[in-house]
């Protein structure tokens, strides 16, 4: 077998064609990389497996992107109830449910206690002054026995009625020194008496504890704001007396201050309030 040497222009063609075909190849192996002709840089859905995965419908709680089984609500145990037909309002007066505690209503003959305790704004003198029939500086002359408002004073038949309008209060005497509002009939000397809400009556007993305005000493000089008792008060007079009801009321201290739970000021300067007060209110 004889070898043959191809000549100077075979070689050069031999290595031109070899070239071409590394430059094809070359190609051919970057657009296999892309996905091929015509496609994006991303692998496309039918030349690239592609593996989604799935959760298990009963994995096991604790790894991440995997849920365990629904948590069971808690079982309360509820107390036996009265069922309430529907559309029907049981009111306040329904029967309890078993195992709450309902106070005993009171008997009328057991011990009547009651604190008053009422939450109000500061009204001004001016205002205090138009709801008053009469302005006087006093002298506390007589503190009365304890009473109730009924019309001999006696006990109610029942003070736990529902109706019961009456209360305990005590009769303060009061001798006028000097009408700061006159009212007709009324100057100094005269003696009226004050409905000072409050006061004990054997067992029953009632209680004024916002302010001391209806605690009242003998001795003591007042400056009071006083209306006359309505018709729909309780009560209107005591032994053929009428009553007095407190609107406003100051003491006076022995250093010549009038005060009260919300005020202390000079005397002078609640004279001159209620002057101007009084001079503002006429017609």
């Amino acid at each position: 077998m004889k070898l043959r040497i191809p000549g100077k222009s075979s070689l050069f063609t031999l290595f031109i064609s070899g070239l071409v075909l590394a430059v094809v190849a070359f190609i051919l192996v970057v657009q296999v990389g892309k996905g091929g002709p015509g496609q994006t840089s991303g692998n496309s859905a039918s030349s690239v497996s592609m593996q989604v995965p799935t959760v298990p419908s009963q994995a096991q709680p604790g790894k991440l992107g995997e849920t365990g089984p629904p948590t069971p609500f808690p079982n309360y145990p509820l107390p036996a109830m009265t069922p309430v037909p529907p559309g029907v309002d049981p009111g306040f007066d329904a029967t309890p449910t078993p195992g709450y505690y309902v106070p005993p209503a009171p008997k009328p003959n057991d011990p009547y206690v009651l604190t008053i305790g009422v939450t109000q704004g500061i009204a001004t003198t001016k205002d205090n002054a138009e709801l008053s029939t009469l302005i006087v500086d006093g002298i506390v002359k007589q503190v009365g026995p304890a009473r109730w408002t009924t019309k001999d004073g006696a006990r109610p038949a029942n003070p736990f009625a529902e109706d019961n309008r009456h209360y305990i209060f005590t009769p303060i005497v009061i001798e006028v020194g000097s009408s700061l509002k006159e009212a007709k009939g009324i100057g100094s000397g005269s003696e009226l008496v004050l409905l000072a809400i409050g006061g004990q009556v054997g067992q029953d007993r009632v209680e004024w504890s916002h302010d001391k305005d209806n605690i009242f000493e003998v001795g003591q000089r007042a400056i009071l704001f006083i209306r006359e008792a309505r018709p729909s008060d309780p009560i209107q007079t005591v032994d053929n007396r009428p009553l007095w009801q407190v609107v406003e009321r100051y003491t006076v201290t022995p250093d010549g201050r009038a005060r009260n739970w919300h005020s202390d000021m000079p005397t002078q300067q609640l004279f001159s309030e209620i002057d101007a007060a009084v001079q503002s209110t006429r017609p």
